[in-house]
């Protein structure tokens, strides 16, 4: 795994161009320090004076007013980072990233066997699809095939991504890194030891980037794994009302789609013993054909590295208002079709519920599910798709693939 900074923020009339992110963003906090503190602007030179403002940056950091490194940002490129572990810097909510997608890129697994079972599978769902759906073009069936076959693929792929985040938040996450490195050397299972591996490495890179000012003091942790710190299995009630909270089966896959709508939270409840805890998944195009016990048969073959095919229970919450944009985005045709499925399932507990939502919720709920029916986000009221889509509002939900 390598980390290294590719963007960082800076001053606006700043003539230092260098790498020296500690000295930069410290004057930064403090400024922004004194527009709290201080009867002048930020561009006033009681605010701008230098030694001044290092001083006010050391004050809150030790004061606990640590907002204030949130200006600041660093923008990381991760290479060979493991999807889990990008999973995991993704429950934080608080950063923007870009990874490899294994729709539009061939993934490299870690071992033979993943790599043998993931081209096997390209190769038999390009047939399959093809001869299912033969009006699709080539280049749309191979990407349909990468989709599905990468399920094959271990959770602890190695993969891309290059991320932004405020300083404040990184110096959060290193502690969190930290502290759950602890976590997993008390509950040594299969995948918490694999996932200590790749936390380690991580916090060693992320440590060596800057110097970290402040530290979490609310006591913390990565609320994205609780079984990973010992937390007993204790799935909250399903709730839909202006505020909602559903759980369901999903597999790493799906939640890692979901978890790209930051207004939601998500927790996966994974103990991780064993791959098999809740199953694995079969795509719908081989579910019930003569290729599902082939299928079952390779992915429990690969159980030994938790293959992204692998079930996992899930727990959604959050506003229901942010639950409907992710309606428009998911109820449709070019969705992964395992989320796409899941959020119509969830609408639908919305429909059933609907004496519980505010009057703003209600009308919201109608335009996006008119006649009491979940449709896709072309076929939403007051709502204008301009993607291209090869299913439409009639098909969306009645593919396969």
């Amino acid at each position: 795994m390598k980390v290294s900074i590719i963007a960082r923020t800076v001053e606006v009339g700043s003539t230092n161009t260098g790498t020296s992110v500690d000295l930069d963003f410290k004057k930064i906090a403090g400024k922004t320090a004194g527009i709290c503190y201080m009867p002048e602007d930020y561009l006033d030179n009681a605010i701008q004076n230098e030694e001044k403002a290092l001083a006010r940056a050391d004050m809150t950091a030790k004061s606990g007013h640590h907002s204030v490194y949130d200006h600041a940002s660093l923008t990381i490129s991760i290479s060979g980072i493991p999807k889990i572990l990008a999973m995991l810097l993704n429950s934080t909510n608080y950063y923007v990233t870009s990874e490899k997608s294994a729709r539009y890129t061939v993934m490299r697994p870690e071992t033979n066997t993943e790599l043998a079972l993931y081209e096997k599978w390209i190769g038999k769902f390009k047939e399959i699809i093809s001869t299912t759906y033969p009006k699709i073009d080539a280049k749309t069936v191979n990407k349909l095939a990468q989709e599905n076959a990468r399920y094959m693929t271990s959770v602890f792929t190695p993969t891309t991504m290059a991320y932004t985040v405020s300083q404040r938040q990184l110096c959060y996450i290193i502690g969190w890194l930290f502290d759950l490195n602890v976590a997993l050397a008390n509950h040594s299972n299969l995948f918490n030891d694999k996932l200590m591996v790749s936390v380690r490495e991580l916090y060693s890179e992320l440590w060596g980037l800057f110097a970290t000012p402040v530290k979490d003091n609310k006591g913390r942790e990565f609320d994205f794994i609780p079984c990973q710190y010992g937390h007993k299995k204790v799935l909250p009630e399903n709730h839909i009302g202006n505020t909602y909270s559903v759980s369901y089966k999903g597999t790493f896959a799906q939640l890692a789609q979901a978890q790209r709508h930051r207004t939601l939270s998500y927790t996966m409840w994974f103990k991780g013993d064993t791959a098999d805890e809740l199953g694995f998944y079969v795509p719908e195009i081989i579910k019930g054909t003569e290729y599902e016990a082939e299928w079952l048969a390779d992915i429990k073959s690969v159980a030994y590295c938790f293959p992204q095919g692998t079930l996992v229970m899930i727990t959604e919450e959050g506003l229901a208002k942010h639950f409907f944009l992710k309606c428009k985005e998911r109820l449709c045709g070019r969705a992964q079709l395992e989320i796409a499925l899941q959020t119509a399932e969830t609408l639908r507990k919305f429909i059933a519920n609907e004496f519980n939502l505010s009057k703003l919720n209600q009308d919201t709920l109608r335009a996006i599910a008119p006649n009491d029916t979940p449709v896709a986000k072309c076929g939403m009221t007051g709502f204008t798709c301009t993607e291209v889509c090869m299913w439409g509002a009639k098909d969306w939900h009645n593919r396969k693939i």
